[in-house]
């Protein structure tokens, strides 16, 4: 069986990166990939570009080191996505 490849789209993670942080509001630095959860990541690969959140490096760092925050990821990709989808990015 042949491993999907995941799903890229520059246009929407340079979206994400324009949005405040979803943790405290800040400007966002980067796009962060969900992490650690759905089997999504791991063993050198990333997560789809729709599984992305803006987020400071102050808490993209802080997720990376923080695996009791990683379930609450879901929460933030659902927000940055249906935001999304009402500004008709996705």
């Amino acid at each position: 069986m042949m491993k999907q490849k995941p799903y890229r789209n520059r246009k929407y993670l340079d979206w994400v990166k324009r949005q405040p942080c979803v943790m405290c509001h800040a400007p966002a630095d980067d796009p962060h990939h969900i992490i650690g959860v759905g089997r999504m990541s791991g063993m050198g690969t990333t997560a789809p570009d729709s599984m992305a959140m803006p987020l400071c490096r102050h808490h993209h760092d802080e997720i990376h080191r923080t695996p009791e925050l990683w379930d609450q990821q879901w929460e933030w990709i659902a927000r940055t996505l249906n935001k999304a989808l009402q500004e008709g990015v996705l």
